[in-house]
């Protein structure tokens, strides 16, 4: 039996394949299918690789030291939730699995825009501040000249242009492969035809691209950076996010070689739905899991545990303002969890890419003048972000 069939293409027409929800001729064991046992266990691993994420989250909102830093941990750890939950749906649903699966991939560009500004705000807490550094920043490169004063500050803008295109392009993908498969042209599955015809190749290479260049751009910005905050971990809250995406990316590679190879065939117990669909979801859900406990390494919340014992400035050695520092999370955190989807900030940072972008493009064409660029607004106001009580200044770790 071959990967493909059903009805027959023309050049120009996406080949038909069988059903994603036709049922198995045979369960695997007794009277449980395998579909109905991937529903079981992804449901499980699921709601476990959730709850870990919950936990980690919860911590961190009942904790809220460092507003600025820990409303964006937050913020990148929810990935784990939202990967697991689609991919949960893709099992119960395979036929939503196309229409669902660029909108990981447009949060993945998100959380990894915000993992970005994480490092910049390790850096200094102010955009202004972040470009009296990198003005002062001695860059060295492996190949060409080092980098000083204005060029490392252009360097710092290029980076921040190359990472926040990526929420842009992922947006875009996710609304023209919806587009485009419900016209019939996006073609998942184009086994048997060339697929540089249908969307699905163009939309995944500028995908991949542009993820490429986010994640090459943000590794390049971690290792310049590494003296300044190699205190903070970065490089463990990189391999942490990357995993989530790195190994399922390698996964359906490993997935798209055997269809291309012909080694998917339906048997009597797994479908073409199984093999192609449910199989790669389940694994996901089961892996999220581990990483979302590897996540509590990475990301933890007790460096902004206040001392129990801290009364003053003097005693806690690093607390702003006067007087006993409190949480700023508000009842149960309410303030991180309304921070965690308020997607404002990102939203700024890639309208400040595009008004870096324009006013680069302008001073190379001689059309404008070498001014500064506008100054990204910041998220949260002041340093502080006071909500009552004062910041934890203590965070090393």
């Amino acid at each position: 039996m071959t990967l493909i069939s059903g009805k027959t293409a023309s050049n120009n027409t996406c080949p038909s394949p069988p059903s994603l929800t036709e049922k198995a001729q045979q369960n695997i064991f007794g009277d449980v299918s395998f579909n109905q046992f991937a529903v079981l266990v992804g449901g499980a691993a699921t709601a476990l690789g959730c709850l870990v994420s919950l936990f980690l989250m919860t911590m961190h909102a009942t904790h809220i030291s460092k507003p600025r830093e820990q409303y964006k941990i937050m913020k990148i750890c929810l990935v784990i939730p939202w990967y697991s939950i689609t991919s949960f749906l893709s099992i119960c649903f395979p036929n939503v699995f196309i229409g669902l699966s660029p909108w990981f991939n447009y949060f993945e560009g998100i959380a990894l825009a915000t993992l970005f500004l994480l490092m910049c705000e390790y850096i200094a807490p102010s955009q202004t501040e972040r470009e009296l550094f990198f003005s002062a920043l001695e860059i060295q490169q492996k190949k060409g000249p080092t980098l000083t004063g204005k060029e490392s500050l252009e360097w710092y803008r290029a980076k921040w242009i190359a990472v926040f295109q990526l929420p842009v392009v992922c947006l875009i993908v996710a609304v023209l492969t919806d587009v485009t498969q419900a016209a019939g042209v996006y073609c998942e599955f184009s086994t048997g035809s060339s697929p540089l015809k249908f969307a699905h190749f163009w939309l995944s290479l500028a995908s991949n691209v542009s993820t490429g260049i986010a994640v090459t751009s943000i590794i390049k910005f971690y290792m310049t950076l590494k003296p300044h905050i190699a205190e903070h971990k970065p490089l463990l809250k990189i391999v942490a996010f990357k995993l989530v995406v790195g190994i399922t990316f390698l996964e359906s590679l490993v997935f798209w070689v055997l269809q291309e190879l012909h080694q998917l065939n339906p048997t009597p117990t797994l479908t073409f739905g199984d093999l192609n669909v449910v199989l790669p979801s389940l694994i996901i859900c089961l892996q999220n899991i581990l990483i979302a406990i590897f996540f509590i390494y990475a990301y933890p919340y007790t460096p902004y545990i206040i001392p129990a014992h801290s009364t003053s400035v003097a005693e806690a050695g690093g607390y702003a303002g006067a007087g006993r520092p409190r949480y700023q999370g508000g009842f149960l955190g309410w303030r991180a969890w309304v921070s965690v989807f308020n997607p404002m900030e990102v939203a700024r940072g890639v309208k400040f890419a595009f008004t870096m972008a324009s006013q680069q493009r302008n001073h190379y064409e001689g059309s404008g003048s070498d001014t500064e660029y506008v100054p990204l607004k910041e998220p949260y106001g002041e340093r502080n972000h006071g909500h009552g009580g004062q910041s934890y200044e203590g965070y090393q770790g």
